[in-house]
């Protein structure tokens, strides 16, 4: 079985977990398509990579923001015809199965629909424009209007397309293949994403008075509310917070820096760290916060347990299939008292804190490593190529 891969995705969790996956297959994944900058760790160089340059608009900053519904469409409208044109030539390789991720332009990529080789797709969120999902201080998408409301129909009528076109929607969480079954009445079969368990793991390294939050500089990822719940702490234990984030723009860094600083906070921005960097950073923090909104699945908490450090997380979406609370680590709304309250309880109990993060790791290895994961996705896609054979 010869698979393709394609995704555009930015450096992240979601990232990590696709190159995971084909870094496991490499008697199957033999290239990686992509439009993302991107490189592949050291141990895949038995697969190809084909970065193809798809030029898209960066959005306008305020007060021209009303003008980022033009900037969307026209980069969906670029991606579609990017998609479709290579669509053809993944098709003329020959390859028995194309294995396809998610796209940062529109989420579900069109090039799904365009595809004539079987496709399985790696759905890790429905499209959010269509989710009744309140963030904070700025809209998800931009200024709505006229033309983004147009984007948002053309994104979701693409992923609708995309999810029916699929030999098999494989998806990371409950949470998000109930999304998928409410939104487009389509069967999607779950598939936890996983966590590299030989990468991510206890060092046995001192305990540093920062906790840590990772994601993107984005409303959607709670990092406000940490630092809101962090200003609620006695400043005689106040921890400092790390936030870990990709590649970021000087106006959301300046945002976050002086929010926290508005609160007292002390704030270190990690920008674009290496995984090493971030596995230290794991295991040297006391707790990591994570308190995003309606998260899909989110990998964080599992590479922090991983780790063996406790986490404190959202008691909604995809987070409340890996924590257990009151076992690895602590399920809060996202009040900033209820996280304030986890947090010191975690800070100022190294017995439990010790404990939890001894389980966590346990958890991690037991229930979170890729092999088994691996196995069922593999005989899963075969009978789809076999099936697929018998058709023709």
């Amino acid at each position: 079985m010869r698979i393709a891969l394609f995704h555009n995705l930015p450096h992240g969790g979601a990232l990590r977990a696709i190159t995971d996956i084909a870094r496991r297959m490499p008697e199957h994944v033999t290239d990686i398509y992509t439009f993302a900058d991107i490189t592949l760790p050291g141990d895949m160089k038995s697969i190809t990579l084909h970065k193809i340059s798809v030029p898209l608009t960066d959005f306008f900053k305020r007060p021209f923001g009303r003008l980022n519904g033009f900037v969307s469409l026209a980069n969906l409208n670029r991606i579609d015809k990017a998609c479709r044109k290579l669509a053809a030539e993944i098709d003329n390789e020959g390859f028995d199965l194309v294995y396809v991720g998610p796209c940062r332009v529109c989420q579900t990529p069109p090039i799904l629909k365009y595809l004539k080789t079987p496709a399985v797709y790696h759905c890790t969120e429905v499209f959010r424009g269509i989710l009744d999902c309140t963030v904070r201080h700025k809209p998800a998408l931009a200024e709505k209007g006229f033309i983004n409301n147009i984007y948002i129909r053309k994104a979701v009528e693409n992923e609708w397309a995309g999810l029916k076109a699929a030999k098999l929607v494989f998806t990371n969480s409950c949470r998000t293949r109930e999304s998928i079954l409410e939104n487009y009445g389509v069967e999607a079969r779950v598939a936890y994403d996983c966590v590299d368990t030989d990468l991510f793991k206890p060092l046995n390294s001192p305990k540093e008075d920062f906790v840590l939050s990772v994601g993107r500089l984005s409303d959607s990822k709670g990092h406000d509310r940490v630092i809101d719940a962090l200003s609620l702490i006695p400043k005689d234990i106040r921890p400092a917070l790390r936030i870990v984030c990709g590649p970021t723009g000087e106006e959301d860094a300046a945002f976050y820096t002086g929010y926290a600083a508005e609160r007292d906070v002390n704030l270190i921005l990690e920008k674009n760290i290496s995984d090493e960097r971030l596995l230290g950073l794991y295991n040297k923090a006391k707790v990591t916060v994570y308190e995003p909104v309606l998260e899909p699945l989110g990998l964080v908490p599992v590479e922090s347990m991983a780790c063996g450090t406790p986490v404190v997380g959202a008691a909604e979406g995809g987070i409340r299939e890996t924590i257990k609370d009151g076992e690895n680590g602590i399920l809060t709304r996202r009040e900033p008292e209820e996280i304030a309250a986890a947090i010191i309880k975690l800070i100022t109990d190294d017995t439990l804190a010790e404990r939890m993060g001894k389980a966590g790791a346990e958890y991690a290895a037991e229930c979170w490593s890729w092999n088994k994961n691996i196995r069922e996705r593999v005989t899963i896609m075969e009978r789809i190529v076999s099936e697929s054979r018998g058709g023709k």
